[in-house]
């Protein structure tokens, strides 16, 4: 998925997520930004649109601080009615950020839950 507004990189990521009663998981890596990692959010937004942040993840970084991991233990998130229907109708993405893009590098939307 493209970031939007689309910006090329040779960056890239895998992120796993799940909900267990109320509650969002993330895990996942992410590798080659084109600068230091700024930071990572869950967003509200349709495929294609820019959309709201929700949640801050939190990754351990890499030595190089353009890459890194996302745990699901540093990274759950209790959701409320219209965070879990966002879900439900594929409403939520992942946007990782470098210092160099900082509205972000890399972007991935999670499928519906």
């Amino acid at each position: 998925m493209e970031q939007v507004p689309s910006v090329r990189t040779a960056a890239s990521g895998t992120a796993e997520v799940y909900v267990e009663s109320d509650t969002l998981y993330v895990s996942g890596t992410f590798s080659d930004l084109s600068g230091h990692y700024w930071a990572a959010f869950v967003h509200y937004g349709a495929e294609g649109e820019e959309g709201n942040r929700m949640f801050r993840l939190t990754a351990e970084l890499n030595e190089e601080k353009d890459g890194g991991t996302f745990s699901f233990e540093e990274n759950k998130f209790q959701l409320r009615e219209l965070q879990r229907e966002a879900l439900r109708e594929g409403n939520l993405y992942i946007n990782i950020s470098s210092d160099r893009y900082q509205e972000g590098e890399i972007r991935g939307q999670i499928p519906n839950l």
